[in-house]
């Protein structure tokens, strides 16, 4: 598959494939999750056969024209959480890392 060019996240569209950094098929973009009047990138929300499932922007590697690449393998995506009703609130997954976490908890920190 032609993965087209990098691209940002402001034209991720819905339906594009999403893989696994082991090359595993995913699902495909459901809609991206965005702080606009901060133009921050939070994340997006992917349908898997298993369910919408919520993608950090910090679990993203690369996204092009047709494609999303995560930097995690299936088995860690597969541990994903269901989207909230605020994303950014939730917990990390069980097979999160404490550098990822930490991460994340910095950029909550630096949003208020």
């Amino acid at each position: 598959m032609d993965r087209g060019h990098p691209i940002s996240y402001r034209v991720l569209e819905r339906g594009t494939p999403v893989e696994t950094s082991d090359g595993q098929s995913f699902g495909q973009v459901k809609r991206v999750l965005e702080v606009r009047a901060k133009d921050v990138f939070d994340g997006v929300v992917v349908k898997t056969p298993a369910g919408d499932r919520f993608v950090d922007a910090d679990e993203i590697d690369r996204l092009y024209e047709n494609l999303m690449l995560l930097n995690i393998d299936a088995e860690a995506a597969a541990l994903l959480p269901k989207p909230g009703e605020t994303p950014a609130s939730l917990a990390p997954s069980p097979g999160a890392t404490l550098k990822r976490s930490a991460r994340r908890a910095m950029r909550r920190i630096s949003r208020r």
